[in-house]
Order: structure tokens, then sequence, then C-alpha cells
């Protein structure tokens, strides 16, 4: 079987100027991604905690490295739809639950 990993936050994300066409990302776009990277972050590693595992330990049951699960928890990746489900699993929850969207208004703020 072989390890999933997470999708890195897109380095073109980081832009200039704000632009109002659909193929480049404003800064807003870019303040969205990072603060739901850092909102689904924090909600993997308290539900970790909350479960008494180590990052090793969740690792190990989703088939990735540890530094996979640290960059998430820190909000430098965000999984991919594959991974969500095996950490949500690991993490006896759902992905709807545990990657919950939140009002896109809060991300704007945060």
């Amino acid at each position: 079987m072989t390890a999933a990993t997470p999708t890195p936050i897109p380095p073109d994300l980081i832009v200039r100027d704000d632009v109002d066409d659909d193929t480049h990302p404003t800064r807003s776009d870019q303040r969205i991604v990072r603060a739901l990277a850092t909102e689904w972050g924090q909600m993997v590693s308290d539900r970790r905690q909350s479960l008494g595992f180590s990052q090793a330990e969740l690792a190990r049951r989703c088939v990735i490295r540890q530094q996979t699960v640290s960059r998430i928890e820190c909000g430098l990746s965000i999984p991919s739809d594959r991974l969500k489900v095996q950490l949500a699993a690991a993490l006896r929850t759902s992905p709807r639950t545990l990657f919950r969207w939140p009002p896109i208004r809060e991300l704007l703020t945060a």
C-alpha cells in the first residue's frame, strides 16, 4: 500500500497584486486558503490529542510519514480528499466533521 501524501498549498497563491479574473488568485483567495489550512490543521491536532494519539501513531494508522501529519497540523499542507478520508477514519470521525468549512467571513478575519 502506498502512502497518501497531502496536497501542498500551491506556491502560485503568492500574488503581487489583486487580480479579478479567474486565472489569478487574489490576496483574499490566498488568505482564505491559508486560514482554511490552519483551521483544518488545528482540528486534526485537537482531535488527535483528544484521542491520546501521537503524530507518529496517527501517521502509522494512515500509512503516511509523521512529517506529513506535522505539516497538516501546522497549516502548511492541505490533505488530498483521499487522505482526508484516511485521517477522519483514523481519528474516529467523519471527513465532513473533521474538515468542515468555517464561514468565509471567519476565514477573512483570521
